[in-house]
C-alpha cells in the first residue's frame, strides 16, 4: 500500500527500526507512494527534497500533485510555499483556497494555517478577522496530524484575528494562551517575535497594521 511504503522510506531515511539510512533508497520510496500508489504523504517529502536542492518548481508540482491526492499536509505546504516570495512569486490567493481545502479535509494544522492567513494576509482584500477566529477555533476540534501538537497555531491565529477585529482584550488572553505553550523547537527569535506580537496587541495595534 501507499502508506506501507512511505513509512519504509520514512525508517529508510532516518535509519529508525533497524533500517540502514540510505538516501536513495528512500526517494525511491516516496516516488513509488507518491506517482505509482498516489499516496500523497510521499508527495511532501519530494517536495520538500526538491526545495532543499532550490528547485522551487518540482517543489510547487510535487506538492499540488499531494494535494490533489486530497492529502490535507501536502495544501497545507504548498499554501506555504506560495505565499511567500522565497520559493517564487507570492500568490496569496492560491494559497487561501489550498488551505481551505485542507481545512475541509479536516486538518488541524490547515483550518489555523487558513485563520492565519485571513488575519495577517499582505492583500487586505483577503484579510478578514471574523474568519480567522472562526478558523482558529475550529482547529481545535480537529486532531493534528503531526507530532507536535497545532494548539499554539491556533491561539495565535485567533489572537492575530481578534487583534484585525479590533478586539484587543481577547487579542491579549490568546496571545498569552499561545506563549504558555513550549514547543522543542523553539528559539530564542521565535519567543521574542510571539512577546514582541504581544506587545502589539496590548497597543491596541493588529498585525500586520
Amino acid at each position: 500500500s501507499g502508506r506501507a511504503e512511505y513509512r519504509y522510506g520514512e525508517f529508510v531515511i532516518t535509519g529508525k527500526a533497524g533500517f540502514d539510512r540510505n538516501y536513495l533508497k528512500a526517494n525511491a520510496a516516496f516516488r513509488k507512494a507518491c506517482f505509482e500508489l498516489e499516496f500523497g504523504s510521499g508527495c511532501i517529502w519530494l517536495a520538500a527534497d526538491h526545495i532543499n536542492k532550490s528547485d522551487f518548481a518540482s517543489a510547487r508540482k510535487l506538492a499540488r500533485r499531494g494535494c490533489d491526492l486530497e492529502e490535507p499536509l501536502a495544501c497545507v505546504y504548498f499554501a506555504e510555499i506560495v505565499s511567500t516570495d522565497k520559493y517564487g512569486p507570492r500568490d496569496e490567493a492560491t494559497a487561501l483556497a489550498l488551505l481551505i481545502k485542507a481545512c475541509d479535509l479536516r486538518s488541524a494544522e490547515g483550518c489555523s494555517a487558513l485563520g492565519y492567513l485571513y488575519a495577517t494576509a499582505r492583500s487586505e482584500a483577503l484579510r478578514d478577522g471574523r474568519k480567522a477566529v472562526k478558523f482558529g477555533k475550529r482547529s481545535l476540534h480537529y486532531r493534528s496530524e503531526l507530532v507536535l501538537d497545532n494548539e499554539r497555531e491556533a491561539y495565535l491565529a485567533i489572537a492575530a484575528g481578534y487583534a484585525r477585529q479590533r478586539r484587543f482584550k481577547l487579542a491579549v488572553k490568546y496571545q498569552k494562551k499561545a506563549l504558555a505553550i513550549k514547543e522543542p523547537y523553539d528559539t530564542e527569535e521565535i519567543r521574542e517575535e510571539m512577546q514582541e506580537r504581544l506587545r502589539l496587541y496590548r497597543s491596541r495595534k493588529p498585525y500586520p497594521s
